[in-house]
């Protein structure tokens, strides 16, 4: 089963009068992980969030951007 994994570091823009000039770098990731599953042959996806109050995120595409831009 073919694993992928991206890592996208976490920013703070828009801070104060700077606009969209300043922004900070903070030591903070989202670690997304891809499983290919060579056996599911209907094209169907699965998304599972795991980690910190993963439980609390919403699956549905309308309330989560990540969800949304997964299923694109």
């Amino acid at each position: 089963m073919p694993t992928h994994v991206i890592n996208v570091p976490a920013t703070s823009a828009n801070i104060g009068p700077g606009f969209d000039v300043m922004g900070l770098s903070l030591s903070l990731y989202l670690t997304v992980t891809a499983h290919t599953d060579a056996s599911n042959t209907s094209g169907e996806i699965t998304l599972v969030y795991e980690g910190e109050n993963s439980s609390a995120l919403p699956l549905d595409p309308q309330d989560n951007l990540i969800t949304s831009t997964a299923l694109y």
